[in-house]
């Protein structure tokens, strides 16, 4: 018997389709009812905060692949790096050529079309029991996937190719983003506004920008947890 203070088991919905998310709900409904629905949403940066909450974790995510505001491939990759937890089912709806080797290598523990609902409830199954997939693909290509903790460990000690700003060009491109002008920039910095120019100059090589605008857009997306950006 459950405890009271035990949590049951769930499973949680990223896609960008509301209609998908409708006809997912009700498949784990109907075939998974020893599994909570612990929640849906249509964005990838809310799933992957509520699962690196251990409040709101599932025990498996759902992940399509074709999101509106990151690949599915970067929310399995940010969730697995930063947790062993939860299982991750990648879904799509085009082959499974297209993204099976990215999902694994992002950490998933599978993938599976989402139009197939007899397939789609065998797989996630089989990762609720701590399966995983091992894919012989129509092009003659086979992706094996890991375990969750085996992916979380490679994902962790990869090393990080992302430009590091200094602590000067970080405090300069967080101004920028409040609207602070060079003048204002260089008045609280103690250096001329031309300084504050050739920071930003710096900053734009570094992040392959052209544009201010562009640099603040790409730091903005590499930050793993941009909460507090603007304290």
């Amino acid at each position: 018997m459950q405890s009271r203070t035990e949590k049951r088991p769930s499973i949680a919905v990223v896609d960008n389709d509301p209609y998908t998310l409708e006809m997912l709900s009700t498949v784990i409904r109907e075939r998974f009812s020893a599994f909570d629905l612990a929640w849906t949403t249509t964005r990838g940066s809310t799933a992957v905060s509520r699962c690196l909450d251990k409040d709101s974790r599932p025990s498996l995510l759902l992940v399509d692949m074709s999101l509106g505001d990151r690949s599915g491939v970067q929310v399995c990759h940010d969730i697995r790096k930063s947790a062993a937890q939860p299982a991750l089912l990648a879904i799509t709806s085009f082959t499974l050529e297209r993204y099976a080797a990215e999902a694994a290598k992002a950490g998933a523990q599978g993938i599976v079309h989402k139009e197939s609902i007899s397939d789609l409830a065998t797989s996630i199954a089989g990762i609720l029991h701590d399966n995983v997939m091992t894919l012989s693909l129509h092009n003659g290509t086979v992706v094996v996937f890991e375990t969750a903790p085996k992916a979380h460990v490679r994902l962790r000690s990869e090393k990080s190719n992302k430009p590091k700003l200094t602590a000067v060009e970080t405090e300069v491109i967080k101004r920028c983003m409040k609207g602070e002008s060079y003048i204002e920039i260089g008045r609280t910095m103690h250096v001329t506004p031309s300084t504050v120019r050739s920071y930003i100059h710096r900053l734009n090589k570094k992040l392959g920008a052209r544009t201010l605008s562009q640099a603040i857009a790409i730091w903005i997306r590499q930050q793993e947890d941009f909460i507090g950006i603007f304290d």
